[in-house]
């Protein structure tokens, strides 16, 4: 069966519990498959760059949401969390770009 790619992310986060994924692995899997069937399907990315991260694969995150803020340049979570994995591996500049620019819009 083929789920529409805001079914497969809702999936993934379905598998957020206690400010943990339950299972990492198949969110990732869920939201891989979003993103194939609808590759400017932001919420996806996003999505993505919170699994990254709390499988502490810091630069896959960056990665994830740097392609939510493409397809939607003002979207301050997605910067606002791309912040924090670039704390979390010593790139402080590019942190403080990304606050910045949520500071101002």
């Amino acid at each position: 069966m083929v789920y529409p790619p805001q079914q497969l992310n809702e999936k993934a986060i379905a598998l957020w519990e206690n400010g943990n994924y339950t299972d990492p692995d198949l969110a990732l899997r869920y939201v891989t498959e979003a993103i194939e069937n609808d590759p400017d399907y932001r919420r996806a990315d996003y999505t993505r760059g919170f699994i990254f991260y709390d499988l502490k694969r810091y630069q896959e995150s960056i990665d994830s949401f740097t392609k939510a803020i493409e397809i939607k340049g003002d979207y301050k979570l997605a910067l606002k969390n791309r912040a924090m994995a670039f704390l979390k591996i010593g790139q402080n500049d590019n942190a403080c770009i990304d606050l910045k620019k949520v500071c101002k819009s």
